[in-house]
């Protein structure tokens, strides 16, 4: 789950802030959300693989 708003409007986020602060379980569960995609998109496997892929292209391998 992810709290919408507009990143132009300082507001909007003030409101998205106040609401995590509001609900702590909600807080936690984002946040829990949050690290399970970070490993499994930037893990340190991940970004070997996309290194040395990006290495070969250029390479030309």
């Amino acid at each position: 789950m992810a709290l919408p708003w507009n990143r132009d409007s300082p507001n909007a986020f003030a409101l998205a802030l106040e609401k995590m602060a509001d609900n702590p379980e909600l807080a936690k569960e984002m946040g829990l959300n949050a690290r399970h995609f970070a490993e499994r998109e930037f893990g340190r496997e991940q970004l070997a693989n996309r290194f040395v892929d990006f290495l070969e292209r250029i390479m030309g391998a």
